[in-house]
């Protein structure tokens, strides 16, 4: 799949996990490192991203999979930083209305799922929404980079 991926790339095609506004790196390898991420532990066939550039705040990276529960505790507590922990709501989740409809994520308003907010420097900030009644359960990750 790797070599498929940097093939693609090399061809100056997209990957297949980029959403359609994926205006960012051209591979998800690319984003990841952008972001100072790395990527879930465990297999993720399902995985989206976008970068969208050029906003006032900087870069936006919009990130979902699904998985199962040790791999999304592991991709969770991956990046160092300063961190929160709380229950949301679907209707409270942080993310902004655009962003739902545009990449077509979608939340059960009455759900609960489990939130993240780290700050793994002063220039990055992820907010991170957990399905975990969902079987595998669904990662949402919006991230900001200044």
């Amino acid at each position: 799949m790797a070599a498929l991926v940097f093939t693609l790339a090399a061809c100056g095609q997209s990957d297949a996990r980029a959403y359609p506004d994926n205006d960012g790196p051209s591979s998800l390898e690319e984003a990841l490192r952008e972001f100072a991420l790395t990527a879930p532990p465990c297999d993720t066939p399902d995985i989206r991203y976008a970068v969208v550039e050029g906003l006032p705040r900087g870069s936006s990276l919009y990130l979902r999979f699904s998985a199962p529960p040790s791999c999304v505790d592991g991709f969770v507590a991956a990046p160092a930083g300063q961190r929160s922990q709380a229950v949301s709501k679907g209707s409270a989740l942080p993310f902004h209305q655009s962003t739902v409809d545009k990449f077509g994520w979608s939340f059960d308003p009455v759900r609960d799922y489990q939130t993240y907010a780290i700050a793994p420097d002063s220039q990055t900030l992820f907010k991170i929404a957990v399905d975990t009644s969902a079987s595998p359960q669904v990662v949402y990750l919006y991230g900001t980079r200044a």
